[in-house]
């Protein structure tokens, strides 16, 4: 059975969480995944061998960020200032961050839902702006989805002309939304960071999942058919959604 530890590879504004495997294997092997980097190596290894291994999977990790620095991204963690203004759903938020004697990260959405109140302890140290963007990730989806939702009834309603099932915001880092054979439909909250246009792209795109849960010609017809201008959305959060996260 494989024994497993966590660690981090911390850089300026970047944190990786490391995932190290002792397994039943011959040589080590390295990887990123979606959520953190990944090193496999031999349990049998002795302590020496094993800090040799982890110092060369820090060199490489450390090589792949110089060299392709923008799939780092997902793991950079924003700098959130009080009075910073975040555009969610086409609508600014401001943040009113304050240092209180509580003993944990709270947060609320004013009832005008255009303030986000965070109150932080004053002891976090290096891990504030983790903690703030933990918080942001689960206050955001509760405050913003009944109007996501609505937007979404809309378009299926009266763009596209189907029913879907459930519908969940979720913390993805790798895809937009995803739709289930139970006519499910997910979208990540990094979508709320989108402009409108590209929001009802990707609400479009999950929507006519239901029609055809494929990418075949005929899939896209009926995107085409909901949205004439689909392509140009599609190439714009190519070209520019890796700098939309939380």
């Amino acid at each position: 059975m494989a024994n497993v530890y966590n660690t981090v590879y911390k850089k300026g504004n970047v944190r990786v969480p490391i995932k190290v495997h002792l397994e039943n294997r011959m040589d080590y092997r390295f990887s990123i995944a979606k959520r953190s980097a990944i090193l496999r190596m031999p349990s049998w290894f002795l302590k020496k061998q094993r800090t040799k291994t982890y110092d060369k999977f820090i060199a490489w990790l450390e090589n792949h960020h110089c060299r392709t620095p923008d799939m780092f991204t997902r793991f950079e963690i924003k700098q959130y200032q009080d009075g910073d203004d975040i555009i969610l759903f086409g609508e600014t938020y401001t943040l009113d961050i304050s240092v209180t004697d509580t003993d944990r990260v709270r947060a609320k959405v004013t009832e005008d839902g255009l303030t986000i109140y965070i109150m932080i302890p004053a002891d976090l140290g290096d891990d504030r702006d983790i903690h703030v963007t933990t918080i942001l990730k689960k206050i955001i989806p509760k405050a913003l989805k009944p109007k996501v939702e609505a937007r979404l009834a809309d378009l299926a309603a009266n763009v596209v002309g189907v029913e879907y099932n459930n519908f969940r915001l979720k913390d993805s880092l790798t895809n937009w939304g995803s739709c289930s054979g139970k006519n499910n439909i997910n979208i990540s909250i990094r979508t709320l960071l989108l402009p409108m246009e590209m929001i009802d792209y990707v609400l479009i795109h999950e929507l006519c999942h239901l029609i055809e849960l494929n990418h075949s010609p005929a899939y896209w017809a009926n995107v085409e058919k909901a949205m004439p201008e689909y392509k140009r959305a599609e190439n714009w959060i190519s070209a520019h959604g890796n700098k939309y996260y939380f």
